[in-house]
């Protein structure tokens, strides 16, 4: 019996946390379709976008050209393994 009531109880638990976050979801839809918040909102997401791109775009310029070379090497290095081994001298 100890055990049915503690799911209950666990049940009850989730249920009430299910409600609170309808209940905040709610609330902050509600305040974001005001005009102020929502022109606010969209400001910082389309900043935190473009900041993103200019933080991420060094990396991009060196990281791909590298990854090109590193792949052609890599299968450059794949073929003389396969043509040693194909003539024999490689073990």
């Amino acid at each position: 019996m100890a055990a049915l009531s503690r799911a209950r109880s666990v049940y009850t638990l989730c249920m009430k946390a299910k409600a609170l976050f309808r209940k905040w979801d709610a609330a902050l839809i509600r305040y974001f379709e005001r005009p102020a918040p929502r022109k606010m909102a969209e400001g910082l997401l389309w900043a935190a976008t473009h900041l993103e791109i200019l933080f991420f775009l060094p990396f991009r310029l060196f990281f791909v050209p590298m990854a090109w070379i590193l792949d052609r090497h890599g299968r450059k290095m794949r073929e003389i393994r396969d043509h040693l081994r194909d003539k024999g001298n490689y073990s």
